[in-house]
């Protein structure tokens, strides 16, 4: 049920209307058919980067996605998939403010900065949870 709700929402994203009958069917065709594990991971990396891009398009240009980009990367090759594993929100969270952490938007140890609490916000997570899960994603990334 999570999955195809999954699926429902990638379509959305994609500008397709899952509540189109022509594209219910093909959908329901899909999921019928058992789609691999491999499309379901390949979609949960999808959607966990998807919304760092969303979360990304408040800066003014594309450095925090870009690094983004290298960090989410960078875990989607890890031999361990740690994508797979736990709140894809979380790890969209944990991209992101690691991302602005590297480059000095988000400094460890001044408070609670408000581009920390924005992403708090916009994930629906504590910052000390996205702080945790930074720290434990750090540990996977390459120096």
């Amino acid at each position: 049920a999570s999955f195809a709700f999954a699926v429902k929402e990638l379509a959305r994203m994609a500008g397709i209307d899952p509540d189109d009958e022509e594209v219910r069917k093909r959908l329901s065709g899909l999921l019928d058919s058992g789609i691999t594990e491999a499309f379901s991971s390949k979609l949960r990396a999808t959607m966990i980067f998807g919304r760092c891009d969303e979360f990304c398009r408040r800066f003014k240009d594309d450095t925090i996605l870009e690094r983004c980009r290298k960090i989410f990367t960078a875990l989607a090759d890890h031999p361990a998939e740690p994508l797979l594993r736990g709140d894809g929100a979380l790890w969209s969270a944990a991209i992101i403010y690691a991302a602005c952490q590297d480059e000095d938007l988000i400094r460890p140890g001044k408070g609670a900065p408000p581009l920390g609490q924005e992403i708090g916000f916009f994930f629906g997570f504590e910052r000390s949870s996205i702080r945790n899960k930074v720290r434990a994603m750090r540990a996977l990334l390459p120096e």
